[in-house]
């Protein structure tokens, strides 16, 4: 079984990011983020993590 590339859980039902997966916990914090939450950064980091690098221009 997949796993949540954030928190490593299992990731039954998730959000394909790419090659990886983002489960229904993480997927749902991660929408309610604004961006002067201190764990949007983190979240920003996971994310370019599991970016291609051909994406990776189109980040600030």
């Amino acid at each position: 079984m997949e796993k949540c590339f954030v928190c490593g859980r299992p990731a039954a039902g998730s959000l394909r990011v790419f090659t990886s997966f983002l489960c229904r916990t993480c997927e749902q914090e991660l929408l309610l983020l604004t961006a002067d939450d201190p764990r949007y950064l983190f979240f920003v980091e996971k994310i370019r993590q599991v970016l291609p690098v051909a994406a990776e221009p189109l980040l600030p």
